[in-house]
Order: C-alpha cells, then structure tokens, then sequence
C-alpha cells in the first residue's frame, strides 16, 4: 500500500503544491483506497475528482455521494466516458438540462433518465434526432 503523508493528507485544496497533487494522484491510482484518508474538502473538491476520475474511471466508486449529483463535475466525467451515465446521482437524472447534455454525448443515456423526463416530448424527440434506434 502506498500511503499519503500526514503532512500532505492535513492541507486543504487551496494549501496543496502541485507536488503534493502529484504524491496524492499517484497514491490513489496504486490503491483507490487512499481516498478515504483524504482531507474533507478535498474530497468534495470538482476539479480534484475530475482528474483522478480522468486517470482512473474506477475512482468514481469513491465519490462522495453530493458529488454524483454535481452538474458540471458528472458532465465533465461523461464527456470522458460517455457510457458511464449510470454512475450519476438521482438528482441529475431527473434534470432535463444535465440528461439533454448527456443524451448528446451518448444518445443512450436516455434509457437512464427519469420517467418525468422521458414524458417531456422536446427531449424525447431531440434524442430520437441523435439516434433513431432508440
């Protein structure tokens, strides 16, 4: 096991050093467990989790449960793995703008939204306009 400093695991995002990202990035992708000793907001930090996401898509087992429903951060995961929608919070699945957006990027995703949604007929049309199959 690859273990964080404590010096490094007590600094808030604003106190960290690219050096300590770098330690911290390389830790968690030897064992994702390391996350669990991560300093709170760090934990809940979007741009953090969407890198280590970036760098290993199994991270997103460890995110907070908040952080599966955070609009920006879930897009910016699905434009890198589209067909991870099933990973986002219930929150963003019953959201007509966060699953047009998803549905863009992996027309799928439609299968995945709520029943409230699939009910509003613009959507429904826009994501049989991407994918007539569906």
């Amino acid at each position: 096991m690859d273990v964080i400093p404590l010096s490094i695991l007590s600094k808030t995002p604003d106190e960290l050093t690219q050096r300590d990202y770098d330690i911290i990035y390389n830790s968690i992708s030897r064992d994702l467990s390391n996350f669990n000793n991560l300093h709170e907001e760090l934990k809940t930090d979007p741009n953090f989790l969407l890198n280590i996401a970036k760098q290993n898509y199994n991270f997103t087992n460890y995110f907070p449960k908040e952080m599966l429903n955070n609009f920006d951060l879930m897009l910016n995961i699905l434009k890198e793995y589209p067909d991870k929608i099933n990973i986002v919070g219930y929150d963003l699945l019953n959201n007509v703008d966060f699953m047009s957006e998803a549905v863009k990027l992996n027309s799928t995703a439609i299968y995945y939204a709520s029943d409230n949604i699939k009910l509003i007929r613009d959507f429904v049309y826009e994501a049989i306009k991407l994918n007539p199959s569906i």
